[in-house]
């Protein structure tokens, strides 16, 4: 069940002088710190979280002692809200971002969308963004069709934000990080491309990428580089290419190959990766293949 307990940053914003305003539909809370601002957005999967409610990747900022803006939702409506707006236009025209000598704007899926789209409210700033929508609205991406309910719920036809790419182009610097055999994501990210984005693409990340990077044991560096903005394409392939064979990113793939029916190439894969790096869940899991296949009579 989703967590509407927001005490813990209306605690923090009092103590710390920071703050904190409440909507039917979203939280944006600002807690001060130091070097850079961390403006971090909700995805999808804040209905699930239990307990106080933090911001996206308010850890890592407390850690590094940055600045946050966190944008969280009490309702999925990709932040199309004129109340929204006029709370962070507000912290604009305050000076909260151009406060800070850096900003960072993150989120995924859902929140890369309001990471591009409302970056040019700290022109200059630096976006990461993993598995970007640019836009729900149907004229500008037809080919979007899984999110139907969030684009009926909300006024995509016209207002600001509508388009993220036009607000990623105030952006210095964007890192824009998907899976290419996605082709929803693919198209959006062919929608976004400008030349201030470092475009980052790996295979099998699937939609969900910090779930991906976290199983192979980069999300750490791969998010805090990107955010301090440095980050480069070299260094990126050499953390994916060092951590391709991490078990639990190797097991997503022998599991994705089974579940689209590939029960032989699963199972000869699964041997081969057990001839590199024996492991009791690649056994446990050749076992599991083995059982499903002789059900299937191959």
């Amino acid at each position: 069940m989703a967590s509407f307990d927001f005490s813990l940053m209306q605690s923090l914003a009092a103590e710390e002088k920071g703050e904190y305003h409440e909507t039917p539909k979203h939280v944006v809370v600002h807690i001060p710190g130091k070097d850079r601002l961390l403006v971090g957005f909700d995805n999808l999967s804040w209905n699930r979280e239990e307990g106080p409610r933090k911001p996206w990747a308010f850890d890592v900022a407390r850690k590094n002692g940055w600045g946050v803006v966190g944008v969280m939702c009490k309702k999925s409506d990709w932040f199309r809200d004129l109340a929204l707006f006029r709370i962070l236009e507000g912290m604009r025209d305050c000076g909260v971002f151009s406060s800070y000598p850096a900003v960072s704007m993150y989120g995924s899926s859902m929140g890369a969308y309001g990471a591009c789209a409302f970056a040019d409210l700290a022109p200059g700033c630096t976006v990461v963004a993993f598995s970007p929508q640019s836009t729900l609205a149907k004229d500008l991406a037809p080919f979007e069709n899984r999110y139907d309910r969030a684009a009926n719920r909300a006024d995509w036809s016209q207002g600001p934000y509508r388009d993220a790419a036009t607000g990623l182009a105030a952006a210095g610097k964007a890192y824009l990080v998907y899976d290419p055999l996605v082709p929803e994501d693919q198209a959006h990210i062919d929608r976004l491309t400008q030349p201030n984005c470092e475009v980052l693409g790996w295979n099998h990340l699937t939609h969900k990428v910090p779930p991906s990077l976290k199983r192979m044991e980069i999300l750490k560096p791969v998010s805090t580089e990107m955010l301090d903005g440095s980050m480069t394409r070299q260094r990126f392939y050499e953390l994916l290419r060092n951590r391709r064979n991490a078990i639990p990113y190797t097991l997503r793939l022998l599991e994705q190959a089974a579940a689209k029916g590939h029960m032989k190439l699963a199972l000869s894969a699964t041997a081969y990766a057990r001839s590199q790096k024996d492991n009791w869940k690649l056994r446990q899991f050749q076992k599991h293949l083995k059982a499903q296949a002789k059900e299937r009579g191959l």
